[in-house]
C-alpha cells in the first residue's frame, strides 16, 4: 500500500457513510479532513518553534487547537456534522491568529497576514456566506488594532 492509498483510506475512515451518499457533502467532508491533517502537522511544527523560543502562551494556544482539531475529526466521524466541524476549525484559527497578532505587535505584526487567510479558509471549507461574515469580522479586528495603535496602545512584542 503506497502513501496515497493509505491517506485515502485514513481520510475516508473519518467520513461517515451518510456523508458519502451526497457528492457535495462528501467533498466538503474530505476537504475538512485533509485540512485538519495538514493543520495538525503545521500546528505541531509551530508548537515546537514557540516552545523553543520560550513563548509558552502561543505554544499552549496551538496545543489547544491540535486537541480541538483531533476531537473535531472524531466528531465528524461519529456525527457526520461537517458544517459544525468546519465552523469550529475557522473559529479556532481566528482566535489563535488574533492571539498571535496581538502578542506580535498588533497592526505592525508580521503575523497579521495570517488573519487575511481566515475568510479564504472559510470560503474553502464552509462556503461563501460564512466567508463574507469572516471578512467583516477580520476587518473589524484590524480596525480595532488600528484604533489601538492610533491611541498609542503598546502591544506586547515577541
Amino acid at each position: 500500500m503506497n502513501i496515497l492509498s493509505l491517506l485515502k483510506t485514513v481520510t475516508e475512515w473519518f467520513i461517515p457513510e451518510t456523508n458519502k451518499k451526497d457528492f457535495l457533502v462528501f467533498r466538503q467532508s474530505k476537504i475538512i479532513v485533509y485540512f485538519s491533517f495538514m493543520g495538525i502537522f503545521f500546528y505541531a511544527y509551530n508548537i515546537i518553534k514557540w516552545y523553543n523560543l520560550n513563548i509558552f502562551l502561543l505554544a499552549g494556544s496551538l496545543s489547544v487547537i491540535v486537541g480541538l482539531t483531533a476531537l473535531m475529526l472524531f466528531f465528524l466521524k461519529f456525527t457526520g456534522q461537517y458544517k459544525i466541524v468546519a465552523h469550529t476549525t475557522v473559529i479556532a484559527l481566528f482566535f489563535h491568529f488574533s492571539f498571535l497578532t496581538y502578542f506580535d505587535g498588533g497592526l505592525d505584526a508580521k503575523s497579521i497576514y495570517w488573519l487575511l487567510l481566515i475568510p479564504m479558509i472559510s470560503y474553502i471549507i464552509v462556503g461563501s456566506k460564512p466567508a463574507l461574515v469572516w471578512f467583516f469580522i477580520v476587518l473589524a479586528e484590524m480596525t480595532l488594532f488600528s484604533i489601538l495603535k492610533s491611541n498609542q496602545y503598546v502591544f506586547p512584542g515577541l
